[in-house]
């Protein structure tokens, strides 16, 4: 089905204006013109909904930011090695950038992009009955990741980018 992405992620200023009472300091310290990041899956989801959104679905992610899974990064299938992860403010890119009318900016840099998909084996599997129920509700909570490394969610800002591209998943 079709779907809308924004151009740009949501920037510190935004998320702290909705969450005034929640934002973690380390990532107002940031300044507001970065991504908003440190936040947690409620946190993105109650932003996404204030701001009359939603957050995407892994498949979605996916898909947009791999140009109909065409190519392997959002701006085609060159990579280089040597490009540093630098963060740095929300819609400014000098290479992540999709090339449509309108680009999308940072589905790979920057921070790492939550989606609204649990993290399920990929392709999705059933899981087998034996195991436990807490276990089970415990696998069926994380949320898929996409996007940069998904040590980048949280901690550490200056990373090399790894090769594997969009497709590089993690659950939270």
């Amino acid at each position: 089905d079709a779907f809308l992405l924004d151009a740009r992620e949501t920037t510190v200023a935004e998320a702290a204006e909705i969450l005034t009472d929640i934002m973690p300091p380390s990532a107002i310290e940031l300044g507001g013109e970065f991504p908003a990041c440190f936040i947690s899956f409620d946190e993105a989801t109650v932003i996404a909904e204030k701001l009359g959104k939603r957050l995407p679905t892994e498949a979605e992610y996916e898909y947009a930011a791999t140009l109909r899974g065409t190519v392997q990064f959002p701006w085609g299938p060159n990579w280089d090695p040597n490009r540093e992860w630098i963060l740095g403010p929300a819609g400014v890119s000098d290479f992540d950038r999709t090339p449509t009318d309108t680009p999308i900016i940072g589905l790979y840099s920057n921070v790492a992009e939550w989606t609204s998909s649990n993290m399920y084996s990929y392709p999705p599997i059933p899981m087998p009955p034996v195991i436990p129920e807490m276990l089970r509700q415990g696998i069926n909570a994380r949320r898929s990741v996409r996007g940069a490394p998904g040590d980048l969610i949280f901690t550490d800002q200056r990373q090399f980018e790894q090769v594997d591209g969009p497709r590089f998943r993690t659950g939270i």
